[in-house]
């Protein structure tokens, strides 16, 4: 009966850890995006 209930603790911890690295490439996504439109900024100040 244990075993049965592994492969779920398993799958639980492997979608929590999928979950965290979607939500962290989503807000270093965002992150990026802001410093790309400041550094397009910055450059058509300088011209």
């Amino acid at each position: 009966m244990d075993d049965q209930y592994k492969i779920y603790v398993v799958v639980a911890v492997l979608a929590i850890i999928l979950i965290g690295i979607a939500f962290y490439m989503f807000s270093l996504d965002g992150k990026m995006k802001k410093l790309e439109k400041r550094i397009e900024e910055d450059c058509n100040e300088k011209n």
